[in-house]
């Protein structure tokens, strides 16, 4: 296969037009990259320019992990070290064959966490950045057996295995319901910007989006101990049906009693709005559906409105939003004005 029919496949997929037999043959023909075909198809330099990758789907994924680890018993030491070339290559590999998955919508860099010395073998742990896009949800399961289901525009750091006594994982900015895999041995603790929530097996939802006034955290099942990151020693205890808010620039936490019906609607684009500002309302609908809204005038931003929504195109919402408050709006793109 030619390097122009291989972007030729690529351009087709773009289009929705790339067919299961054709991504088979790119897939098969993928799995027989050596690393200076990989090159030659991608160059280094082209690929030290991005910061992040495109992930595969999860068929896509073990067969570039298995091309990695054939790669690496063949290669000798690289120039760099062998960690250095072989996590170099794999991410290289996955940046070309989840371009042409992009089904999957998850993006990934895999780093090392170096010892103290800062030397580049002495690596403790490997993690994998997710981010999902902003509109998208992607499902994901952790070492443990832990399920998550993550929103847009959320990015995450998880370790490729959990090694130690505690369960560690970082949402750097976004949503996630977790399902988590009891270990009392283990704690399983999720680090935010602004929070550290502490648990052994349960369920809860965590939003803490860097553009939000507000983070939060929501009970469903089980215990959770929520603290802010820089005061561990004042945690909060939630039981299921509990909530608490982080007031991000005073860094109180307020606990109160949490709106079940409303707080795990996201996951199935179910949204119970009740007497909220109508860019808290964007806020939620401009990750889930991936679009930009621009509101006229901060006394419009402050208006507090009620409403539900279930399963409906952004379109839809929009239009509905207009009728309960007479409001005018221009779609653009995904760019939607309000006035």
């Amino acid at each position: 296969m030619e390097k122009e029919e291989i972007w030729r496949f690529v351009r087709d997929h773009y289009a929705g037009k790339l067919s299961t037999e054709k991504r088979q043959q790119l897939l098969a023909y993928l799995e027989l990259l050596s690393a200076e075909e990989l090159e030659a198809l991608y160059p280094l330099s082209e690929w030290e320019e991005l910061q992040r990758s495109l992930v595969p789907d999860s068929s896509i994924a073990e067969a570039a992990y298995q091309q990695h680890k054939l790669l690496r018993k063949a290669e000798k030491k690289g120039r760099q070290g062998p960690f250095f070339y072989s996590t170099r290559f794999w991410v290289r590999a996955a940046c070309i064959i989840g371009i042409v998955s992009l089904g999957g919508y998850l993006i990934i860099r895999v780093t090392g966490i170096k010892g103290p010395k800062g030397n580049s073998q002495q690596v403790t742990q490997l993690y994998k950045t997710v981010v999902v896009p902003e509109g998208r949800q992607v499902a994901v399961s952790l070492p443990d057996g832990s399920q998550m289901m993550v929103g847009g525009g959320s990015r995450l750091r998880v370790p490729e295995a959990f090694t130690g006594q505690q369960r560690e994982i970082f949402l750097e900015g976004g949503q996630a319901f977790f399902k988590v895999a009891r270990d009392i041995k283990r704690p399983f603790i999720i680090h935010t910007t602004k929070l550290d929530i502490q648990v052994l097996g349960t369920s809860f939802s965590i939003r803490d989006y860097p553009d939000e006034a507000k983070g939060s955290v929501i009970v469903r099942t089980g215990k959770v101990a929520v603290s802010p990151s820089l005061k561990k020693d004042s945690a909060v205890y939630l039981l299921p049906g509990e909530q608490v808010e982080l007031n991000k620039a005073e860094g109180q936490l307020l606990q109160s009693v949490a709106d079940t019906l409303t707080a795990f609607g996201w996951m199935n684009r179910q949204y119970i709005f009740r007497s909220r500002t109508f860019k808290e309302i964007t806020q939620v609908l401009s990750h889930d559906y991936g679009v930009r809204f621009v509101i006229s005038s901060e006394e419009l931003a402050k208006r507090k409105i009620s409403a539900s929504f279930r399963q409906q195109t952004i379109e839809e919402i929009v239009a509905q939003l207009s009728v309960i408050s007479a409001l005018d709006y221009t779609i653009e793109a995904k760019t939607i004005t309000i006035r």
